[in-house]
């Protein structure tokens, strides 16, 4: 009978882990990017280009060491994902796409490449806690709610300052991942991580955001499944449906909208779906081209479709539709080869991190979510990798 180390006992990896010193030059951008990615897009790069100015001035120094299986997972997706660019017809568009790619890739090449960076600090682990479960406070105050207390005072404020309410829940969704398997370390884990899964399953209900309920049922389960504590799968259950009790009637209401026939989150998402599609026959393998999504739409869609739809609503599909076959094989084999030691450690290891066992249940969770909405490229993916790349460093 195999346990999982992230119940009381602790495992001679786990210690090794915990007695790593911060290495604050990586650490500490990682941090501030994670912080600030909910609130503000310009501090976000500011911290990037903080760990990139790290990676070159370690690189200078000989002190910086990158394993293969990250240059050839980042390689695969930044080469199968240029390939596309040929043929888009918006050269802006495929600017900013490629700008965000790139973006993605340097937390994961910056954190990853350091293979004992240290934990993440006490300090900066409950800041980020706090903005993001505030970060929801926020969208259910405003937009659920209907209050508009500080858009009433202040104008209505845009994106990225008043997010929506699934790129919200996918923030949730992830600090719910992240917090819970940190929970299941018995006494020693830290309180606030119970009061960050339980403020973050309140919000997610509260949200009202489908696309997230079968995710945080899937992470529940799977973290409970793996640390043998059935009673925290309850109790996450619990903590949902208490934070739904914010707006009684909302659980049912979103539950049976798919039945109604003007709703816009339903029908829309289905035709985009079919406009993906017709732009993925067009072009299998390379795609309409990177950040093209808005020109092929107005070309391909029917009439009555809706006249402007930002995205595929789909992640599997967008990237089918803008980078092809090649495009969407490039990403998978970059997420799932670069990051194979954290998701082999946290789906079956004996010894498995919280970091880990919390990431591969975040894995789990958003390749759902990705199933109906946008997630690894949007600035709740950008925190997915850079946490990813941080767990895979964890070890020394």
């Amino acid at each position: 009978m195999t346990g999982l180390a992230v119940v009381p006992a602790e495992p001679a990896a786990r210690q090794d882990a915990s007695r790593i010193p911060v290495d604050w030059p990586i650490v500490g951008p990682l941090g501030a990017s994670l912080i600030c990615l909910p609130i503000s897009r310009a501090a976000t790069s500011l911290a990037w280009m903080a760990l990139a100015a790290v990676m070159v001035w370690r690189a200078t120094r000989r002190e910086l060491r990158i394993p293969r299986e990250m240059t050839f997972g980042i390689a695969c997706w930044l080469i199968t994902w240029a390939i596309s660019i040929g043929g888009s017809p918006d050269p802006l568009g495929t600017a900013r796409a490629w700008w965000a790619a790139a973006s993605m890739a340097v937390p994961v090449l910056a954190v990853g490449a350091r293979r004992d960076h240290g934990p993440l600090p006490r300090v900066v682990e409950a800041v980020w806690i706090t903005s993001t479960l505030l970060l929801g406070v926020w969208v259910v105050v405003e937009l659920r709610l209907g209050l508009h207390w500080l858009s009433g005072r202040y104008g209505r404020l845009s994106y990225p300052m008043m997010p929506n309410p699934n790129t919200a829940a996918q923030y949730l969704l992830l600090l719910f991942a992240w917090a819970f398997a940190g929970a299941l370390g018995g006494r020693r884990a830290s309180w606030w991580r119970h009061l960050a899964w339980v403020g973050a399953a309140a919000l997610l209900a509260a949200t009202l955001t489908r696309a997230v309920w079968p995710a945080y049922v899937a992470v529940a389960g799977f973290c409970s499944w793996r640390a043998r504590r059935p009673i925290m799968g309850l109790a996450a259950a619990a903590a949902f449906l208490a934070g739904n009790w914010i707006l009684p009637w909302s659980l049912w209401a979103r539950a049976t909208e798919p039945g109604v026939t003007n709703s816009v989150q339903f029908l829309g998402r289905l035709q985009g779906w079919v406009v993906a599609l017709r732009m993925f026959a067009w072009r299998p393998f390379t795609g309409e081209g990177l950040g093209a999504w808005r020109q092929a739409y107005a070309v391909l869609r029917s009439p009555g479709f809706p006249v402007d739809w930002p995205h595929a609503h789909q992640f599997y599909l967008h990237v089918l539709a803008e980078a092809g076959f090649l495009g969407l094989l490039g990403f998978g084999v970059f997420l799932l080869w670069t990051f194979r030691s954290v998701w082999r450690r946290g789906w079956r290891g004996p010894d498995a991190l919280p970091e880990e066992l919390g990431m591969t249940a975040a894995l789990l969770g958003t390749a759902l979510v990705a199933l109906v909405d946008m997630t690894w490229v949007g600035e709740p993916g950008y925190a997915f990798l850079a946490l990813a790349a941080f767990a895979l460093g964890r070890r020394g």
